[in-house]
């Protein structure tokens, strides 16, 4: 619609389109921010019997990462000790990063 109203503003038809949506059927937008949209395998976790698609599901909540990230995810190139390295090519943004392995579950103990 942005594009419609810069183009009638352009031609000189402004009034051809009314400077509400709402009049011509297109709702107004609703941004739902805070909403947690992470899905809990729970036991469902433990049928996957593909070591890969297992570890790689496992990544996720544990690093916070998305799945294009896990499924991108190379240990030999992560793997810094007590740190893990995400390529640039893995992660929203492009980014390298780097980050801490606090917990049990980020070392494989839990």
């Amino acid at each position: 619609m942005v594009h419609l109203h810069w183009w009638v503003e352009k031609v000189g038809e402004t009034g051809i389109l009314p400077a509400d949506n709402t009049k011509l059927g297109i709702l107004e937008r609703h941004y739902v921010i805070n909403e947690i949209k992470t899905k809990k395998l729970g036991d469902r976790l433990d049928r996957i019997t593909a070591p890969h698609v297992f570890m790689s599901l496992r990544l996720q909540p544990t690093f916070g990462l998305r799945q294009e990230g896990c499924i991108k995810f190379q240990p030999h190139y992560a793997d810094h000790g007590d740190q893990i390295s995400i390529n640039g090519s893995w992660a929203k943004g492009g980014r390298n990063r780097m980050g801490s392995i606090t917990t049990p579950a980020a070392c494989g103990a839990g």
